[in-house]
Parts: C-alpha cells; structure tokens; sequence
C-alpha cells in the first residue's frame, strides 16, 4: 500500500471526515481529497498538519498510521530480502551451470528433467 492509501485507511477505520480534517489541519478539503486519492502528493509540513488534525480529531488514529506504514515498510523489506535471496540463488545456479564440465551438465540434466516430470505429475494428479 501507498502513503496515501495508508492514510485514507487510517482516515475511515477511526471516522475522521475529509472536511473536518481540512478545517482541522488549515489546507482545503480539494487538496485532502487529492491526496487520499493519491492525485497528488504533499509537502512534508501539509503531511505533518493532516497528521496533527486527525489526531486532534479521532486520538489513536496517528499511532494507527504509522504502525500501519511501518508494517507495510517491513514487508516490503521482507519481500525484497526474499526476491534478493532467489535472485543470489540463480545467479549461483548460472555460475555452476558455467564451470561445469560435460558429465556434470549431463547429471545437471537428468536431475532437472527428474524434478520437471515429478512437477507435472504433481500437477496432473491436483487436476484430476
């Protein structure tokens, strides 16, 4: 999720009005509804007034936020470590498939091949 999906998220889940908020924070409410709808972004110090206001509307609603943006960072970091890991795993796949000689790419085969036809057999027999 975006900064501003999280933030509409927080928005709804604690009932905090794109008016009220606007009124609250001192910016319009055309420019809160541009942002929860992520048609353009804010300054840092608009972003810190919204935050203020909708604490001062709905207390807790801030705390909501931004444990939900440091979940979401997180993620997102566990996600890159797992796609890092695939990809370093690949790349030492390749560079064996490099070095190796004609017996150990014939062995290479026949392991790929066997795990290949267990795959479609795992396959066909989930179909069926």
């Amino acid at each position: 999720m975006t900064i501003h999906e999280l933030f509409k998220r927080s928005m709804d889940m604690y009932g905090v009005r794109g008016k009220d908020l606007a009124v609250t924070a001192g910016v319009s409410a055309q420019h809160v509804t541009e942002f929860r709808q992520g048609r353009k972004w804010v300054s840092e110090g608009t972003l810190e007034a919204l935050l203020r206001g909708m604490e001062r509307l709905s207390p807790g609603s801030v705390k909501y936020f931004c444990d939900s943006l440091v979940s979401q960072k997180l993620l997102e970091v566990e996600y890159k470590k797992q796609n890092s890991t695939l990809d370093n795993n690949k790349m030492i796949f390749a560079n064996l498939v490099k070095s190796a000689g004609a017996d150990e790419l014939e062995s290479l085969s026949v392991a790929i091949n066997k795990r290949w036809k267990e795959l479609v057999n795992e396959q066909n027999e989930g179909d069926a």
